[in-house]
């Protein structure tokens, strides 16, 4: 199993020149994640994204063998149903870094008015960093400005996901209209 890790995870020169497989061989070990990831997009076929629950489980089979942070974008129409979602930003293992543009730009071009943005954390934790509540803090600035509201800013863990609307309903998204959005307030003890 590790053996298989590796090999998806790393870059295709490096699987040839030290692992000595063919070039082809090296592809389709690279090609494993990305199937899984749309096999299990497609087959949980997701439709509501009311909730941080449902939103995270499309999300993890997003990021299904991702070894780098990557910014996502989901496109809501007013009943919560995705319009369309992309990856924005690639980063390192340890960050990643995205425009407000970019956002701004991706909600107009697909006629949204409510998005919700996610990042993973692949070595495992989910919980915020300081950085991670800034930027969501300056991205529901600068989408107000557009009439686009942010419903969630959601990390996807190893393990497990984190609603950045749930942890902070009472301070970061406490002047963000929820408009349904069905979500449970959790205190922070921080």
């Amino acid at each position: 199993m590790f053996l298989i890790n590796n090999l998806c995870d790393t870059d295709l020169k490096t699987i040839v020149k030290n692992d000595n497989i063919s070039e082809r061989s090296a592809s389709l070990f690279r090609i494993i994640p990305v199937m899984s990831r749309l096999y299990n997009i497609n087959k949980q076929d997701i439709q509501d994204f009311g909730n941080p629950e449902s939103a995270a489980a499309f999300l993890k089979n997003c990021y299904i063998g991702m070894s780098e942070e990557r910014i996502a974008v989901i496109a809501l129409n007013h009943d919560f149903s995705k319009i369309n979602y992309d990856f924005l930003s690639d980063g390192t293992n340890m960050s990643v870094s995205i425009s407000s543009y970019n956002i701004s730009k991706f909600a107009l071009d697909n006629y949204s008015d409510m998005i919700i943005m996610s990042h993973n954390h692949p070595l495992g934790e989910c919980e915020p960093s300081e950085n991670d509540i800034y930027v969501t803090e300056n991205i529901i600035k600068v989408l107000k400005n557009i009439n686009v509201t942010l419903i969630d800013h959601i990390i996807i863990g190893q393990y497990e996901s984190f609603s950045m609307r749930e942890h902070f309903s009472d301070t970061l998204f406490k002047n963000v209209e929820d408009y349904g959005y069905k979500y449970n307030i959790i205190k922070n003890e921080k």
